[in-house]
């Protein structure tokens, strides 16, 4: 029994041609302008590192962040400087969290962005 060869019939497929200038499916002028790099900030937080431990303690916290670029434990007074691409608030409360103690923000900075110049002075926290 032989089959009858019926014609195939074809499909159209329907699709979208992307161009690659093109913003991916799903993104609004909102979320891309979200995607720009980030000021760079400057914050002073005050917190209990009076003593040898709460100091190794703090500095271990703050190199494990990676948002913080540098920073700069001051035990006298009690001060811990932070510098990167961050919300001031995470930082603070990142900080609170590991350490189970108080922390203020004492002072924030911003800084233009990664395509401008940078302020060549430094900035003294007094």
């Amino acid at each position: 029994m032989a089959l009858a060869s019926s014609p195939k019939k074809e499909i159209q497929r329907i699709g979208i041609k992307k161009s690659k200038n093109m913003l991916y499916s799903g993104t609004s002028l909102a979320s891309v302008e979200s995607l720009t790099v980030p000021l760079v900030q400057v914050v002073v937080l005050s917190a209990d590192i009076r003593c040898a431990e709460c100091q190794r303690r703090v500095a271990d916290i703050m190199s494990r962040m990676n948002e913080v670029e540098t920073h700069m434990i001051e035990k006298q007074q009690c001060r811990i400087s932070a510098c990167g691409r961050f919300r001031p608030s995470d930082v603070a409360i990142k900080l609170r969290k590991k350490m189970n103690r108080r922390v203020e923000i004492l002072d924030t900075r911003d800084f233009g962005s990664s395509k401008e110049q940078e302020d060549p002075t430094p900035v003294v926290a007094g």
